[in-house]
């Protein structure tokens, strides 16, 4: 689940893991199911979109269409990115975002029937204001070493407000940073 503060914005990338027969280009909604939570602000398309286009944003739903006109998504293109999705927390609250693929074509012509995974959003009240307070309870407990270890096994997204040493990424050295304070060992994160 990814977090987002109230009145800021975070973005959500939309990548197709393979492409066997590669891609010629694909047509998609994106929703926000819960639009008092949030809502899409901006989509952008990736560089071998030459033609692209989406609906009217801000909006809870955006319709958006690409064409890989440069035949840069050839057959077996893996991890690629589609487009990106920035999302604006409006209140607090989780939403999750879907996505309806209304036709993905491969080079060729041939239909490509993808698998969709839902993204959960958490908006939060306000920015944490106790550094290392993931579960925004007002302190520093199991919960939060547990979310920063999570962080750095890439089992949820990362947040870089856990990254403790500054490395620019959370890693094995923020999840035991964490630790380490939450028993006492030492005085700041």
């Amino acid at each position: 689940m990814t977090s987002v503060d109230v009145s800021n914005t975070t973005i959500f990338t939309l990548i197709a893991d393979n492409f066997s027969e590669g891609l010629a280009g694909y047509n998609c909604t994106v929703s926000v199911k819960n639009p008092q939570i949030a809502l899409i602000s901006n989509v952008n398309f990736p560089s071998w979109a030459i033609l692209h286009d989406n609906s009217t944003v801000p909006d809870s739903t955006v319709f958006l269409s690409a064409v890989d006109v440069g035949e840069t998504v050839q057959a077996g293109a893996r991890n690629v990115i589609l487009g990106s999705i920035v999302v604006q927390g409006i209140s607090e609250g989780t939403t999750n975002l879907t996505i309806i693929v209304i036709q993905m074509d491969a080079d060729g012509g041939g239909l490509v029937a993808p698998s969709v995974v839902e993204a959960s959003l958490f908006v939060r009240r306000e920015p944490v204001t106790i550094k290392g307070d993931f579960n925004d309870n007002g302190r520093v407990d199991i919960g939060d070493v547990t979310r920063v270890a999570y962080m750095a096994v890439r089992l949820v997204p990362d947040d870089i407000q856990a990254d403790f040493n500054g490395n620019e990424i959370v890693d094995s050295g923020d999840a035991a940073r964490i630790a380490w304070y939450y028993v006492g060992k030492v005085a700041e994160l």
